[in-house]
């Protein structure tokens, strides 16, 4: 994962923006052919983990900043 701390505070929220979008995409996919490939539906769902755990990272580097920042 990327190096958070020299982002600015509008990119990390444009880099939340996308996931949402990126998790959206991966939800819409599995719900119109989430059968039809099973190997695809599960490189689509670790994908959408890894999503999230970036999502976590961001925020807290948002909550190391405010304690930070007092």
């Amino acid at each position: 994962m990327e190096d958070l701390t020299d982002k600015s505070d509008s990119d990390l929220i444009a880099l939340l923006k996308y996931d949402a979008t990126h998790l959206q995409d991966v939800v819409d996919h599995l719900r119109s052919d989430g059968a039809g490939d099973p190997a695809e539906s599960i490189r689509l769902l670790d994908d959408a983990v890894a999503t999230q755990e970036e999502n976590v990272a961001i925020l807290q580097e948002f909550a190391r900043r405010r304690a930070a920042a007092g």
